[in-house]
């Protein structure tokens, strides 16, 4: 909530929201810095491009999502819902690892030199 509660100071909601702010801040920082530290060096360019139009796209449909169901059940069964559902997928995290590479090397495997026709 963007308002300061009742009788509480200006200046305390401004540090509460601040927080919240750095929070959000660093959990993007962090996760765009594991997917770029993640990438091979030739192809981290694309890997970033993907990884953020995944990260913000997925940030604006379940904006979308539970701001409809907001509007239509109301926001405790939007929330709960929300609840459930996040603990649902940390549920779901070990059956969906992602895959390590098996040699470790992801070195360009193309071949430098011109391109013969």
């Amino acid at each position: 909530m963007s308002v300061a509660r009742v009788g509480e100071s200006l200046s305390v909601a401004d540090r509460r929201h601040g927080h919240r702010g750095a929070g959000w801040l660093t959990t993007l920082s962090s996760l765009i810095l594991a997917a770029q530290r993640g990438a091979a060096e030739w192809v981290r360019g694309r890997a970033l491009s993907i990884s953020t139009l995944t990260l913000y796209g997925s940030l604006a449909i379940g904006a979308l999502l539970w701001g409809t169901i907001a509007t239509r059940a109301g926001t405790q069964w939007a929330l709960t819902g929300a609840g459930i559902a996040l603990v649902l997928g940390l549920g779901l995290i070990p059956r969906f690892r992602l895959a390590t590479a098996e040699a470790g090397n992801l070195e360009n495997t193309r071949k430098t030199g011109p391109i013969r026709s």
